[in-house]
């Protein structure tokens, strides 16, 4: 039993050294994990009423820029240590609003995507003849982020009046570099 313990004691240590939280940011100053910068825009503010209370709407512009002068690819199942499901396979990074209500139908949460990158591979197959010939086929082998590449999303966050987004990114790839 002792030993059980221990080793689901250091289990516990090692998914929590390895995990990558969510990092606070500020509104307009960027923070950079792993050559990408991530941070938002607020692009209009107003007042709206929502369940009976008015509150702070904001629409806000989510983005990711690649600023280590490399091509940054995102390979198939290539996940963050503790292999966080997504909502699908594109996503770069999880944009949090903590202090978002969610009313009216509006955004706790959006994420950013890249796209496809694809590479030329060889296949065999069967010609008018039933002759097998080697072809060249475009193969789709993950995302990737171009130099300098800017991507972003656009959303509506509902928060309490008066008060500004409490957003946090958290990244859902360990990208390899090219």
């Amino acid at each position: 039993m002792k030993k059980l313990i221990l080793l689901f004691t250091n289990l516990c240590f090692v998914i929590i050294a390895f995990a990558q939280g969510a990092v606070q940011l500020s509104l307009y100053i960027p923070i950079e994990i792993d050559g990408i910068e991530y941070s938002y825009n607020i692009t209009n503010e107003s007042v709206k009423e929502a369940g009976g209370k008015e509150m702070s709407r904001f629409e806000v512009t989510l983005y990711a820029k690649n600023k280590s002068g490399c091509l940054k690819i995102f390979l198939y199942d290539q996940r963050n240590a503790v292999n966080e499901p997504t909502s699908t396979k594109d996503d770069l990074a999880k944009f949090d609003c903590v202090n978002a209500t969610g009313q009216r139908f509006t955004s706790k949460s959006e994420s950013v995507r890249v796209r496809p990158f694809y590479t030329i591979g060889k296949a065999v197959f069967k010609n008018a003849e039933n002759i097998e010939v080697l072809q060249d086929i475009k193969v789709q082998i993950g995302y990737a982020l171009k130099p300098n590449e800017v991507i972003s999303t656009n959303t509506i966050f509902i928060v309490p009046l008066n008060s500004k987004p409490n957003i946090q990114v958290r990244t859902v790839y360990n990208p390899s570099t090219f």
